[in-house]
């Protein structure tokens, strides 16, 4: 028997998201065309469209990879103080996720103060420079434990470890 796949969307989205989020499903849209759609219509900045060159990977749960990945787009600072991000929903669509598992990650930034959600209102992103330095100060630290943690397993000498990232670091 063939049946047409059929989409549920929830009626509290904005019929612009529903098509949206309908369209993205079906491989009718690209991301970037969502975002310009998004730009040109609403006439202010979404990101959406950073989330083009994201790739999930199965190593550690997808909320914390979203969290990281905002946090790396602030440090490199492509996403800046007042921008919003997609909704839970779009975003979803767009990874082919859970919104659930969006939903978990911007509530996680929000407890951690870099993002602002209020009723009815897009989630934007709040930094300044304390949070910056502190997102920067976490992403190293995570980036240096890493190395270390590996140069340690493969056996490398604290010398050779520290001769090696010099001679990185002048190339």
């Amino acid at each position: 028997m063939n049946r047409k796949r059929q989409i549920r969307i929830k009626s509290n989205l904005s019929f612009f998201e529903q098509i949206l989020i309908f369209m993205t499903i079906n491989k009718l849209l690209t991301l970037k065309c969502i975002n310009n759609i998004i730009h040109n219509i609403e006439g202010r900045r979404c990101i959406l469209e950073l989330f083009e060159d994201m790739i999930l990977n199965d190593s550690e749960p997808v909320y914390q990879q979203i969290i990281k990945y905002v946090k790396i787009k602030i440090h490199l600072g492509t996403i800046q103080n007042g921008d919003e991000l997609a909704s839970r929903r779009v975003l979803a669509g767009t990874l082919g996720i859970n919104p659930n598992t969006v939903q978990k990650a911007y509530k996680l930034l929000e407890e951690e103060g870099i993002l602002s959600t209020g009723n009815n209102v897009k989630s934007a992103i709040i930094v300044n420079e304390k949070t910056k330095n502190n997102i920067t100060d976490e992403l190293t630290k995570v980036a240096a434990k890493e190395f270390v943690d590996y140069a340690k397993k493969i056996n490398l000498s604290y010398k050779d470890t520290v001769g090696l990232i010099t001679k990185l670091w002048d190339e």
